[in-house]
């Protein structure tokens, strides 16, 4: 199965899951042109008999740098984000933003652009981290000073509050979700490498492993 992209031939953000409950995945895109830090299209492609396009809707506006799909309400029912970047009303100046939409016959439809997290943040991804069955937005934040803090947001019916935070780190290059963990770039003094994240006695923390960590695709014909 194949499908071509246009003339956008850069992904920028990808993710699958089953937002319409049709038991069969659906791809969700952020393209865009090569070299660019932003894109200009969300792309929904289903894969039922091949793949299909299923939704197109230019979002250059926005600034679109990311997408992923969680449960931040604990209903059951998907939820898109698209980490944009631009101006909000209640805050008016360029900044990473992660919007929340939710997917019905129409298409997209917002449910959450908040103006901003507690502080700038540099990447965000979703994962429940207390069992509770909603996907906490955690998130990668600059303080002041130029260093790193992972900060963890629950939904609250009309957006995201802050309920934990880990300590302050020199750096914090790059979060990664897995299936089961997630795992950042961190570095604190002299120590440097991959760690993991972990949730105990309403804390988040970091343990830094030294390990180096490499990405991985896998492709499988049927």
């Amino acid at each position: 199965w194949q499908y071509n992209l246009s003339n956008y031939d850069y992904i920028l953000s990808s993710c699958a899951g089953d937002v319409d409950k049709d038991l069969t995945d659906e791809i969700f895109l952020i393209t865009g042109k090569r070299n660019e830090n932003y894109g200009e299209n969300f792309i929904i492609l289903t894969l039922e008999d091949g793949i299909k396009l299923k939704l197109f809707e230019e979002i250059k506006v926005f600034n679109p740098w990311k997408v992923q799909i969680a449960d931040v309400d604990a209903d059951e029912n998907l939820e898109i984000s698209i980490g944009v970047y631009k101006k909000a009303e209640l805050h008016p100046v360029m900044a990473k933003r992660p919007f929340i939409y939710g997917l019905n016959e129409g298409g997209l439809f917002p449910k959450w652009r908040g103006s901003r997290l507690s502080r700038p943040f540099d990447d965000y991804v979703f994962f429940d981290i207390d069992d509770d069955g909603k996907d906490e937005l955690l998130s990668v934040e600059t303080l002041k000073d130029g260093k790193k803090i992972l900060s963890a947001y629950k939904w609250k019916g009309f957006g995201f509050e802050l309920f934990s935070e880990s300590r302050v780190y020199d750096k914090i290059d790059s979060i990664v979700k897995e299936e089961k963990r997630v795992l950042l770039s961190v570095k604190e003094g002299k120590a440097s490498g991959w760690g993991i994240m972990e949730y105990e006695g309403g804390k988040l923390s970091i343990r830094i492993t030294g390990k180096r960590y490499y990405f991985r695709l896998k492709l499988e014909g049927v």
